[in-house]
Protein backbone atom coordinates (compact mmCIF):
# COMPACT_ATOMS: atom_id res chain seq x y z
CA UNK A 1 0.00 0.00 0.00
CA UNK A 2 2.80 2.36 0.75
CA UNK A 3 5.57 1.67 -2.16
CA UNK A 4 2.90 2.40 -4.77
CA UNK A 5 1.97 5.62 -3.20
CA UNK A 6 5.34 6.98 -2.75
CA UNK A 7 6.45 6.17 -6.49
CA UNK A 8 3.51 8.00 -7.98
CA UNK A 9 3.84 10.88 -5.50
CA UNK A 10 7.26 11.70 -6.91
CA UNK A 11 6.30 12.24 -10.35
CA UNK A 12 3.40 14.54 -9.12
CA UNK A 13 5.70 16.54 -7.08
CA UNK A 14 8.30 16.54 -9.34
CA UNK A 15 5.93 18.87 -11.96
CA UNK A 16 2.96 20.36 -8.44
CA UNK A 17 5.91 21.47 -6.09
CA UNK A 18 3.09 25.04 -4.90
CA UNK A 19 2.85 24.88 -1.15
CA UNK A 20 -1.04 25.10 -1.65
CA UNK A 21 -0.77 21.74 -4.05
CA UNK A 22 1.61 19.82 -1.49
CA UNK A 23 0.08 20.94 1.91
CA UNK A 24 -3.46 19.67 0.49
CA UNK A 25 -1.38 16.33 -0.77
CA UNK A 26 0.00 15.84 2.60
CA UNK A 27 -3.18 15.94 4.38
CA UNK A 28 -4.42 13.47 2.37
CA UNK A 29 -1.41 11.53 3.10
CA UNK A 30 -2.29 11.92 6.51
CA UNK A 31 -5.54 10.37 6.19
CA UNK A 32 -4.72 7.91 4.30
CA UNK A 33 -1.86 6.54 6.40
CA UNK A 34 -3.92 6.53 9.76
CA UNK A 35 -6.30 4.76 8.12
CA UNK A 36 -3.72 2.58 6.71
CA UNK A 37 -2.85 2.11 10.53
CA UNK A 38 -6.52 0.52 11.25
CA UNK A 39 -4.96 -2.60 9.93
CA UNK A 40 -2.77 -3.11 12.77
CA UNK A 41 -6.28 -3.99 14.70
CA UNK A 42 -6.76 -7.22 11.95
CA UNK A 43 -3.22 -8.33 13.02
CA UNK A 44 -3.84 -8.49 16.37
CA UNK A 45 -7.04 -9.62 16.27
CA UNK A 46 -5.66 -13.12 14.44
CA UNK A 47 -2.73 -13.20 16.75
CA UNK A 48 -5.18 -13.15 20.05
CA UNK A 49 -7.78 -16.16 18.78
CA UNK A 50 -5.94 -18.03 16.38
CA UNK A 51 -2.10 -17.82 17.41
CA UNK A 52 -2.12 -17.04 21.36
CA UNK A 53 1.25 -17.36 22.17
CA UNK A 54 2.59 -14.55 20.20
CA UNK A 55 0.37 -11.87 22.03
CA UNK A 56 3.66 -10.43 23.51
CA UNK A 57 3.86 -9.14 19.77
CA UNK A 58 1.02 -7.03 19.47
CA UNK A 59 2.44 -4.49 21.73
CA UNK A 60 5.36 -4.10 19.24
CA UNK A 61 2.67 -4.54 16.11
CA UNK A 62 1.41 -1.20 17.82
CA UNK A 63 4.68 1.05 18.00
CA UNK A 64 5.84 0.09 15.06
CA UNK A 65 2.07 0.82 13.34
CA UNK A 66 2.57 4.22 14.92
CA UNK A 67 5.85 4.86 13.62
CA UNK A 68 4.41 4.02 9.73
CA UNK A 69 1.92 6.64 10.40
CA UNK A 70 5.22 9.13 10.33
CA UNK A 71 7.30 6.93 7.98
CA UNK A 72 4.61 7.03 5.29
CA UNK A 73 4.25 10.51 5.43
CA UNK A 74 8.22 11.10 5.16
CA UNK A 75 8.47 9.17 2.46
CA UNK A 76 5.30 10.04 0.10
CA UNK A 77 5.85 13.53 0.98
CA UNK A 78 9.01 14.90 1.99
CA UNK A 79 11.56 12.21 0.45
CA UNK A 80 9.95 13.01 -3.13
CA UNK A 81 10.04 16.43 -1.90
CA UNK A 82 13.96 16.28 -1.26
CA UNK A 83 14.48 14.48 -4.89
CA UNK A 84 11.98 16.78 -6.98
CA UNK A 85 13.74 20.04 -5.46
CA UNK A 86 17.39 18.86 -6.18
CA UNK A 87 18.13 18.59 -2.50
CA UNK A 88 19.26 15.07 -1.90
CA UNK A 89 22.27 15.11 -0.07
CA UNK A 90 20.37 17.21 2.59
CA UNK A 91 18.13 14.13 3.03
CA UNK A 92 20.99 11.82 2.87
CA UNK A 93 22.40 13.84 5.95
CA UNK A 94 19.34 13.48 7.31
CA UNK A 95 19.10 9.64 7.21
CA UNK A 96 22.89 9.10 8.03
CA UNK A 97 21.41 11.44 11.42
CA UNK A 98 18.14 9.23 12.22
CA UNK A 99 20.13 6.23 11.69
CA UNK A 100 22.84 6.87 14.10
CA UNK A 101 19.88 8.32 16.22
CA UNK A 102 17.98 4.88 15.71
CA UNK A 103 20.85 2.89 16.75
CA UNK A 104 21.96 4.98 19.83
CA UNK A 105 17.79 5.30 20.89
CA UNK A 106 17.48 1.20 20.45
CA UNK A 107 20.92 1.00 22.55
CA UNK A 108 19.66 2.69 24.99
CA UNK A 109 16.13 1.75 25.36
CA UNK A 110 17.16 -1.81 25.39
CA UNK A 111 19.31 -1.20 28.75
CA UNK A 112 16.16 0.00 30.23
CA UNK A 113 13.31 -2.39 28.66
CA UNK A 114 15.00 -5.55 28.10
CA UNK A 115 12.39 -6.75 25.47
CA UNK A 116 11.60 -6.56 21.72
CA UNK A 117 9.07 -3.54 22.40
CA UNK A 118 12.31 -1.06 22.77
CA UNK A 119 13.05 -1.35 19.57
CA UNK A 120 9.55 -0.92 18.41
CA UNK A 121 9.74 2.36 20.60
CA UNK A 122 13.04 3.59 19.11
CA UNK A 123 12.35 3.27 15.50
CA UNK A 124 9.02 5.23 16.48
CA UNK A 125 11.43 7.59 18.17
CA UNK A 126 13.45 7.86 15.63
CA UNK A 127 10.63 8.22 12.96
CA UNK A 128 9.47 11.28 14.87
CA UNK A 129 13.07 12.41 14.73
CA UNK A 130 12.98 12.04 10.93
CA UNK A 131 9.83 14.28 10.51
CA UNK A 132 10.81 16.95 12.45
CA UNK A 133 14.06 17.32 9.94
CA UNK A 134 12.00 16.68 6.90
CA UNK A 135 9.97 19.58 8.32
CA UNK A 136 12.79 22.48 9.81
CA UNK A 137 14.34 21.49 6.52
CA UNK A 138 11.35 22.06 4.00
CA UNK A 139 10.04 25.41 6.00
CA UNK A 140 7.31 26.18 3.18
CA UNK A 141 5.86 22.60 3.39
CA UNK A 142 5.43 22.68 6.51
CA UNK A 143 2.14 21.19 8.28
CA UNK A 144 -0.26 23.32 10.83
CA UNK A 145 -0.96 22.99 13.96
CA UNK A 146 -4.11 21.12 13.31
CA UNK A 147 -2.10 18.37 11.36
CA UNK A 148 0.13 17.91 14.19
CA UNK A 149 -2.57 17.49 16.93
CA UNK A 150 -4.42 15.17 14.71
CA UNK A 151 -1.17 12.89 14.04
CA UNK A 152 -0.19 13.18 17.79
CA UNK A 153 -3.40 11.99 18.78
CA UNK A 154 -3.95 9.41 16.38
CA UNK A 155 -0.97 7.98 17.12
CA UNK A 156 -2.00 8.26 21.00
CA UNK A 157 -5.04 6.43 20.26
CA UNK A 158 -3.83 3.82 18.36
CA UNK A 159 -1.41 2.86 20.93
CA UNK A 160 -3.85 3.06 23.69
CA UNK A 161 -6.69 1.17 22.06
CA UNK A 162 -3.97 -1.24 20.09
CA UNK A 163 -2.33 -2.13 23.26
CA UNK A 164 -4.82 -1.95 25.90
CA UNK A 165 -8.37 -2.44 24.34
CA UNK A 166 -9.94 -5.59 22.43
CA UNK A 167 -8.88 -5.87 18.96
CA UNK A 168 -12.89 -5.52 17.60
CA UNK A 169 -13.56 -2.70 20.04
CA UNK A 170 -10.11 -0.69 19.52
CA UNK A 171 -10.67 -1.01 16.25
CA UNK A 172 -14.33 0.72 16.17
CA UNK A 173 -13.23 3.49 18.78
CA UNK A 174 -9.78 4.20 16.44
CA UNK A 175 -11.54 4.47 12.73
CA UNK A 176 -14.19 6.65 14.50
CA UNK A 177 -11.97 8.77 15.98
CA UNK A 178 -9.61 9.16 12.59
CA UNK A 179 -12.72 9.81 10.95
CA UNK A 180 -14.18 12.47 13.53
CA UNK A 181 -10.84 13.75 14.04
CA UNK A 182 -10.59 14.08 10.60
CA UNK A 183 -13.97 16.30 9.61
CA UNK A 184 -13.18 18.28 12.65
CA UNK A 185 -9.51 18.86 11.80
CA UNK A 186 -9.51 18.91 7.94
CA UNK A 187 -13.28 18.99 7.11
CA UNK A 188 -12.51 20.10 3.21
CA UNK A 189 -9.91 16.68 2.67
CA UNK A 190 -12.63 14.11 4.27
CA UNK A 191 -15.56 15.42 2.14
Amino acid sequence: AISPVTITLYNYLCNNRESIQVKRLRRYIVIFTTALASCSFGAKFIINYFIPKYNPAVEVLFWLFAGKILYVIIQAIYVNLYKALKKQNIYFRNLVIVTVANILINYLLFLFIRTSVAFAIGTMISNGLWFVLCVSDLKEFRPTINEYFYILVMIVILLFCGIKINAIIGFIIYLISAFLLAIVVMKEEVI
